[in-house]
């Protein structure tokens, strides 16, 4: 499990589209704005602030997050978000405004809005869409849940040497946290340490992940994933084993075959009921390309894919850092399984390749696809339909230039249009079924 990658941010990225008014709040506007409206009387004032996430969504939103730094040194995530319309006032007259109370001993309120500008502070673990995070956070609670649900029979949590800590956030879709429990035998004896992942999403979200964890369960051989514990359905939160592995980086493809294999592992595996993933969408994109001619030009030059009437178990966000190693054992693992349903085999190909092929400014297809295929065919992956894949990887490579776009990348406009002509050269050479 790795945290979320560091990236500059353009404050500016917005400015000459119908969104400039979203534009995000510069660092030192952010420093006020916790000041002026987060704040409590006589506390440690804020003084920097570094931008840690940002989400667009176009005629909607942006979502920015934010580590602010207090003149006593201690830090704090905060969040932002400005809408496209007066949502922030309907949202206070929803009743969270009540929720704002500050908890014992914390300085900063739990959530502000700003009406007059649409826009909507918090500070996590608060968070609307989210309610498991400050669920997980409270030890004692979670002790009483795990004793509920028997999760380690014959043994009880201790709350004051368990830790809990955050692991990656998105604001408003999802959170990881890690447990490492200090459990005794309910009969007395010595202490064990159990470590944990407790996942987080929107409870609906969360209802439908968990159906799919459990379906898996039930086929995937031991290993491929980490063993699923527990599901709390109210608040959204999933809890699952923390492996002794460690995760590949973003960037590095050189564990390509052992990726493909574990993917030939899983597309062979017989599909349980599942949600059915759903296909890459061109004309999703196109909202976030059509202040841009240059890019809306280039998304257009793109093939669409044929639907393929072949489905097995995929697991729909195919990276290289969800690739693990326990290096003591010489085994591998996929992580996150958030995203895994029944869809097109060719899906978590494409990924991997246009990451690849997206992260190293020389890799060519066959350098990208090489590898991972010859480990997918040892472990009995079929046969695959490359001239589709190649429009496939295409087509990943434009979300990849979306994603540039909705993150508020510097130089995201020179980069989306880099990985959109990456794509459009892929399409202009089709080889036939290997």
């Amino acid at each position: 499990m790795s945290p979320l990658r560091q990236r500059q941010r353009d404050v500016c990225l917005l400015d000459g589209t119908p969104d400039a008014a979203l534009r995000p709040p510069t660092l030192d506007a952010c420093v006020a704005l916790v000041n002026l409206h987060l704040l409590a009387r006589g506390a440690a004032r804020a003084r920097s602030a570094e931008w840690i996430h940002a989400r667009w969504k176009p005629g909607v939103s942006v979502t920015a997050a934010f580590q602010v730094e207090f003149e006593d040194a201690s830090s704090h995530w905060v969040c932002w978000k400005r809408y496209a319309d007066d949502k922030a006032l309907h949202l206070i007259q929803r009743g969270l405004a009540a929720e704002n109370a500050r908890p014992s001993g914390f300085f900063l309120a739990r959530w502000a809005a700003i009406t007059e500008q649409s826009t909507v502070l918090w500070t996590p673990p608060f968070d609307r869409e989210l309610p498991g995070l400050e669920c997980v956070l409270d030890l004692s609670r979670t002790r009483r849940f795990f004793a509920e649900r028997d999760v380690f029979p014959g043994r009880g949590l201790r709350t004051q040497s368990s830790i809990a800590h955050w692991v990656r956030y998105k604001p408003e879709r999802r959170a990881v946290v890690a447990l490492e429990l200090r459990l005794r035998p309910v009969g007395g004896g010595e202490k064990t340490q159990e470590n944990v992942f407790a996942r987080i999403h929107p409870p609906e979200v969360a209802s439908s992940i968990a159906a799919v964890r459990a379906s898996l369960s039930s086929v995937a051989p031991a290993g491929l994933m980490p063993r699923w514990l527990a599901f709390e359905e109210r608040r959204g939160i999933s809890y699952e084993e923390s492996l002794p592995v460690r995760a590949c980086e973003p960037d590095q493809f050189d564990h390509a075959r052992e990726a493909g294999h574990m993917l030939g592992v899983l597309h062979g595996l017989t599909a349980p009921a599942a949600p059915l993933v759903a296909p890459f969408s061109l004309a999703s994109l196109k909202p976030m390309f059509a202040h841009d001619a240059r890019l809306l030009a280039a998304l257009g030059e793109l093939p669409a894919v044929e639907p393929d009437a072949a489905h097995c178990l995929v697991h729909g966000d195919f990276h290289p850092d969800q690739v693990a190693r326990n290096e003591a054992q010489g085994t591998w693992h996929l992580l996150d399984w958030d995203s895994s349903g029944v869809g097109d085999p060719l899906r978590d190909c494409a990924t991997w390749i246009a990451d690849h092929l997206a992260e190293v400014e020389h890799a060519r297809f066959g350098m990208a696809t090489e590898p991972l295929l010859e480990g997918y065919r040892e472990a009995g992956g079929g046969a695959l339909d490359l001239a589709r894949l190649r429009t496939m990887v295409a087509q990943q490579l434009a979300h990849l230039a979306g994603a540039t776009l909705r993150r508020l990348e510097q130089g995201a406009h020179d980069r989306a249009l880099l990985l959109l002509e990456r794509g459009r050269a892929l399409c202009e050479k089709m080889v036939p079924r290997a």
